[in-house]
């Protein structure tokens, strides 16, 4: 007696590509992220300027002493005029406080210069990251498009944020103008956001890439 087990006809395996979008076209969002880095740097801490000022109070009681004949010299025009200088330039562009510090302006970026400031908008009550609705097979470029009318022509970074386990990222290149929309806040969080990868590679790599395959290809010869 002989046992016939009968497989079920095979369908053909959609591209996951399509998959992917035809489950979460209607989730997935673009959002653009606009970063201002750091312009000066953060102060130190309590303990970190008691150690240090310790660890010079230290030094110098360890240090040999010579008598001032030796090590102190008069201070010449050119030396001095070059003080003066690096200090007026330190007290004018080295201050910690900008104008929108002063002024209480959120929008300008000229404020909290020791941390990084990530460009928000309100919507709904809520502040959150420029964002659109993305369609599946959308480039790069289109995407830039659509958020052309929120970022004007600030540099961004647009990632895909969907349900799915997969993440798909596209990058945009910056643009010259850095002018940011006048209903843009600034604001700072904890934590900075990872750097966009590219969405395509060189003429050439993708060339080193096909060279491997064409000789197995070949082979045996």
């Amino acid at each position: 007696m002989q046992m016939r087990f009968l497989r079920p006809p095979r369908r053909a395996a959609a591209p996951p590509n399509a998959n992917l979008t035809r489950r979460y076209a209607s989730s997935a969002r673009l959002a653009a992220l606009v970063e201002r880095i750091p312009v000066v740097t953060p102060e130190l801490p309590a303990w970190k300027r008691e150690s240090l000022e310790l660890r010079e109070r230290l030094a110098a009681h360890l240090s040999k002493v010579y008598p001032e004949q030796l090590t102190v010299a008069q201070e010449g025009p050119d030396r001095r005029q070059a003080r003066l200088r690096a200090a007026a330039i330190i007290e004018s562009e080295g201050a910690r406080e900008g104008e929108g510090d002063r002024t209480g302006d959120e929008t300008s970026l000229d404020r909290k210069l020791a941390h990084r400031l990530y460009l928000v908008l309100r919507e709904g009550g809520a502040w959150r990251l420029p964002q659109v609705d993305w369609s599946g097979g959308a480039e790069a470029a289109a995407a830039r498009q659509l958020l052309a009318p929120t970022l004007g022509r600030a540099p961004s970074a647009l990632s895909c944020s969907c349900a799915s386990p997969r993440r798909r990222r596209l990058s945009v290149s910056a643009s010259e103008n850095t002018s940011l929309p006048a209903a843009a806040r600034a604001a700072s969080p904890a934590s900075p956001a990872s750097p966009a990868s590219p969405a395509s590679a060189s003429p050439a790599r993708e060339r080193a890439r096909a060279r491997p395959r064409e000789e197995m290809a070949r082979w045996p010869p």
